[in-house]
């Protein structure tokens, strides 16, 4: 049988972000310091940070469709870096909620059930394997929200997390919980150490930089998607019944 395996190579790929945390910690002002931004905005978080002193100029697209947004997301594709080095989206929340009302209303009994529940996270997860392709830096800022689990039938407050699917914590390289101090706690890192026991005093595009720096040199991997993975498999299996 022929060896599937081979020797790993460093990689060069773009940084892919996700912020989160309560209204007014610096989500959006520190991912505005990355270099050449398009911003997704969804909620008017940028409208006091445009032309303002100390906030380099960019680029911006208010929506909260998420059908705008996904050709938003192959414009930056198809542009390759040419016109932008980053691409923000602020916050995913909206795009989030947005799908589950909408479905909820489609919905005969206006609950969500277990089909729409696939629905919203298979497009939400489509979004995130795009993003995660791109041949930019991504930040995905969410909102944060209370997370709760059931101990001995009580509903208890255990912790805080990102407002979004879960699949969300599991894609980017990543995870920054944002303070009311502007401060960030690490949840996720990737590969590389970031700040001094998990916590960095400010968040800047100076601070990644050089987490950035490391991954110029190597080579470009595309990452197969689940739906891709998902096709191959039905392929495969209608081949074998020829």
């Amino acid at each position: 049988m022929k060896n599937p395996f081979s020797t790993a190579q460093p990689v060069s790929k773009k940084l892919k972000i996700c912020f989160f945390g309560p209204s007014g910690s610096g989500k959006t002002v520190s991912a505005l310091t990355f270099p050449r931004v398009a911003l997704i905005d969804a909620e008017g978080g940028s409208d006091m940070y445009a032309g303002r002193p100390g906030i380099a100029p960019f680029s911006i697209l208010r929506t909260k469709s998420i059908q705008e947004l996904r050709e938003a997301i192959s414009y930056i594709r198809t542009d390759n870096g040419r016109s932008f080095d980053t691409l923000v989206i602020d916050p995913i929340t909206v795009f989030y909620d947005v799908q589950k009302e909408a479905l909820s209303r489609a919905s005969r009994t206006g609950d969500m059930t277990v089909r729409e529940w696939t629905r919203v996270n298979g497009a939400m997860k489509a979004v995130y394997a795009e993003l995660y392709q791109l041949p930019v830096h991504v930040v995905v800022i969410a909102r944060e929200a209370t997370e709760y689990e059931t101990v001995n039938g009580e509903l208890r407050r255990t912790g805080v997390k990102a407002d979004a699917d879960k699949a969300l914590a599991y894609v980017f390289d990543f995870v920054l919980r944002f303070s009311p101090d502007h401060t960030a706690t690490v949840i996720k890192s990737r590969g590389a150490a970031l700040g001094e026991q998990q916590r960095l005093s400010v968040v800047h595009w100076q601070v990644l930089e050089e987490k950035e720096q490391a991954c110029r040199q190597g080579e470009t991997i595309r990452v197969q998607s689940e739906d891709d993975a998902d096709e191959s498999a039905a392929l495969a299996e209608e081949l074998q019944a020829l």
